[in-house]
């Protein structure tokens, strides 16, 4: 019975490549739930400071927590009682005193110098004396004044205005400040009880008006006339200015005391204790005892070794979704099934996008747990959710994109504890941000779609919070969105190459960059191999116009053609079109050598290919536009040589032609294949000796049916309905490419009047 089991085959339900991709799958879906939910509390926070809650929150669990809202607010009370900090300096004192001494050292020598003179003289030389006076000391002192002054000896003089600088140095010396300069935190009161350096306890400060009044009695006791009192107290009044500096480092110093002095407040909620009720405005107080009690369960949960039921439901949850979208991508998209690379792609910027998603969070968490809650209102809109869509949306195509904005969008409302209107509005922003960035050409139209996406999402804070949230914090959350969306569409730009260059995929904005005809590349083939470059330029036109027919991307077609021949560059005078008359390199070479030179040019645009770093696509059609078709003229000639010896009989059999045949590969993509047709006909069509509609069918037709008997499209996914497009747009191209002109009559048979 041996034969039967050499014979019966093997049954095999699971292969090896099954198993890994099952454990792969696994693995990626532990991921996304560790990155989402790890170390995030059982409760989600559905409520911020200043939104209305919907529903009442019971503590299930005894816990304890120092209030810092309550801390600071008791700090603040204590601080308006504290008084505001003066430096007192008599510096003003000092100088008006010298001023006067020098005044009335002035005036004694005035006399003696004047005592012989006239009444008159006298008056003019004591009107130069002031004025001369006022000029050096910058005083305004009037003439009548210091004529009362003069009116007592100089003994009485002297002794006078030392009694009245006394007076003045007990008014500055009590400090005069200006209300009107006080710090906007004191509000200006009425009554002001101030500390100042150097004094004990607080003082009642003097205000300018005040000191004026004191002044002013205290020179009316001054054993003088009424009239020098009077013109003593508009002299000493200019003395009167405000000597009192506010000093902020001792104020602050206060309070950082006053601070110190307060201790921390503890808050013990009992087990049953309502710690939210329906209806009301969620206050800061609460909100911080909101976060208190989810630390509580939190560390609860971690007594037990960080098990969480939160987290295994949630690990359930995220293996159904993904589990739910491989079967969906399975059925629908074939272009993310077929290509591991592909799907490493979405894999990887879904968990790029989500980890960042948390970063955010999680530094979020930290900033108004330890310092403002109110960003905590903030939160929600500074998740960049239409970040990976949008990567998606130009690398791939929108189906997958709006796939994976549906799992960011909703594992970001369950990362955040949100509602079902956070996950609409994450939804429709991440959409309007794939349906912008869909097939974007230029970086300015993906700074649009982040922009758009951020609007989106701004429009929808605005819609959801306008009768629930404070104006100042709705302001500050429509900001925070259009901020997101723009720095959305910037990291998307500055991840596109990164993401290009790791998954060899090649997007249309480095496309249409490669299309400029000042790329250094194509300036060096224009000058090297002029008639390449034109004939890359035709291919170009072709391949560009039959992609649009059958749907495949006429951008990469005309890009790829620009650079399918740069291997020509090496050997340029091998190849007819740069060839001038009378000048053949073929000519004295065998034809096996001839055509080892024309199949060397793929390997060369390979090669230049690589060194200056162009996308994988350009490289893959460098490589396939040929195939494994055959150099045809060289094959022929080696035939004829042979034939042409002594030998009556020659045979074909030590022509070997492979080395003949290009090395390939055969086309394995539609743009690929494109070029390889419009390669063929654009080079066959220069023989044309007379171009009609039907010459010109009739060279595209032998064309494609010699290519699909030589098997050259094994390998590519283009079915007969496309075939037969492509062969009606290169037919109409090439009949517009090489379109008659209008036969303008020779000088000599134009009429005069011409």
């Amino acid at each position: 019975m041996r034969w039967m089991g050499e014979i019966a085959p093997k049954r095999q339900w699971i292969t090896t490549g099954q198993i890994l991709s099952v454990l792969g799958f696994l693995l990626f879906t532990a991921l996304i739930a560790i990155i989402c939910f790890a170390g995030q509390s059982p409760v989600g926070l559905h409520v911020l400071p200043g939104q209305i809650a919907q529903n009442s929150v019971i503590a299930e669990v005894h816990f304890s927590y120092e209030s810092k809202v309550q801390r600071k607010r008791l700090i603040e009370e204590q601080s308006q009682k504290v008084a505001p900090c003066y430096k007192l300096t008599l510096e003003p004192y000092q100088l008006f005193r010298t001023r006067i001494l020098a005044l009335n050292q002035g005036l004694n020598q005035w006399e003696k110098e004047t005592a012989s003179l006239s009444l008159t003289l006298r008056t003019q030389s004591l009107e130069t004396f002031l004025q001369q006076f006022n000029t050096l000391n910058n005083l305004a002192l009037h003439l009548e004044d210091i004529e009362s002054l003069l009116s007592l000896n100089t003994e009485a003089r002297a002794q006078t205005l030392e009694e009245a600088l006394l007076y003045l140095r007990d008014i500055l010396a009590a400090g005069i400040l200006d209300t009107h300069s006080l710090p906007s935190e004191l509000n200006r009161p009425t009554f002001i009880s101030i500390h100042i350096e150097g004094q004990r306890g607080t003082t009642s400060v003097q205000s300018p008006e005040e000191a004026f009044l004191a002044l002013r009695r205290y020179l009316r006791v001054l054993e003088v006339d009424s009239t020098v009192s009077s013109a003593l107290f508009r002299i000493f009044k200019n003395a009167l200015t405000p000597n009192l500096v506010f000093d902020p480092a001792q104020r602050n110093a206060k309070l950082h005391q006053v601070a110190t002095q307060i201790a921390p407040i503890v808050i013990h909620i009992e087990a049953g204790a309502t710690l939210l009720e329906p209806g009301g405005i969620v206050t800061q107080e609460q909100y911080e005892r909101l976060l208190a009690y989810t630390q509580a369960l939190k560390s609860k949960e971690d007594s037990y070794h960080g098990f969480s039921a939160a987290l295994l439901d949630n690990l359930l949850l995220s293996l159904i979704l993904l589990l739910a979208t491989i079967i969906h991508v399975n059925f629908s998209f074939s272009i993310i099934n077929k290509s591991s690379r592909k799907l490493a792609l979405c894999a990887l910027v879904l968990i790029f996008n989500l980890a960042f998603i948390r970063l955010l969070f999680f530094l979020g968490d930290l900033l108004f747990v330890a310092d403002t809650l109110g960003i905590a209102s903030l939160l929600p809109y500074l998740a960049p959710v239409a970040l990976g869509p949008m990567l998606i949306a130009i690398m791939l195509e929108g189906g997958p994109a709006l796939l994976l904005g549906l799992l960011t969008s909703t594992f970001t409302t369950l990362m955040h504890g949100k509602g079902l209107e956070s996950c609409i509005l994450y939804l429709i922003s991440s959409f309007v941000g794939v349906a912008i960035a869909c097939g974007a050409r230029l970086r300015t139209r993906v700074i649009r779609a982040g922009a758009l996406a951020g609007l989106t999402a701004a429009l929808g804070a605005a819609a959801l919070g306008l009768d629930e949230v404070p104006l100042p914090v709705l302001a500050e959350q429509i900001g925070i969105a259009l901020i997101t969306g723009i720095a959305t569409g910037i990291i998307v730009i500055g991840l596109l190459p990164l993401l290009e260059h790791l998954f060899k995929l090649t997007t249309d904005i480095t496309l249409l960059e490669l299309t400029d005809f000042n790329h250094p590349l194509l300036r060096r083939l224009q000058l090297v191999a002029p008639g390449t470059y034109h004939h890359s330029l035709m291919v170009a036109n072709l391949a560009e116009k039959a992609a649009a027919e059958i749907g495949a991307s006429p951008l990469a077609c005309r890009a790829a053609a620009l650079f399918h021949d740069i291997g020509k560059m090496v050997k340029p005078e091998y190849f007819i079109e740069n060839q001038q008359e009378g000048l053949n390199p073929h000519q004295g070479r065998s034809p096996s050598m001839s055509a080892l030179v024309i199949k060397h040019h793929v390997k060369e645009g390979v090669e230049i290919a690589r060194e200056t770093k162009l996308p994988k696509l350009i490289i893959d059609v460098i490589e396939q536009h040929h195939g494994t078709t055959l150099i045809q003229y060289f094959y022929s000639k080696a035939l004829q040589q042979n034939r042409s010896t002594q030998d009556p009989f020659p045979s074909t059999e030590h022509i070997d032609e492979t080395t003949y045949r290009y090395d390939g590969p055969k086309p394995a993509f539609k743009e690929s294949a494109i070029i390889f047709f419009a390669d063929s006909i654009e080079a066959a069509s220069r023989s044309l000796k007379k171009v009609t509609p039907q010459t010109v069918e009739d060279l595209v037709e032998r064309i494609f049916e010699d290519r699909l008997a030589h098997h050259q499209l094994d390998n590519c996914p283009l079915t007969f309905k496309e075939l037969s497009n492509l062969k009606k747009s290169f037919a109409f191209t090439l009949l517009n490419m090489f379109h008659s002109r209008i036969e303008y009559p020779s000088s000599k048979n134009t009429s005069s009047e011409h």
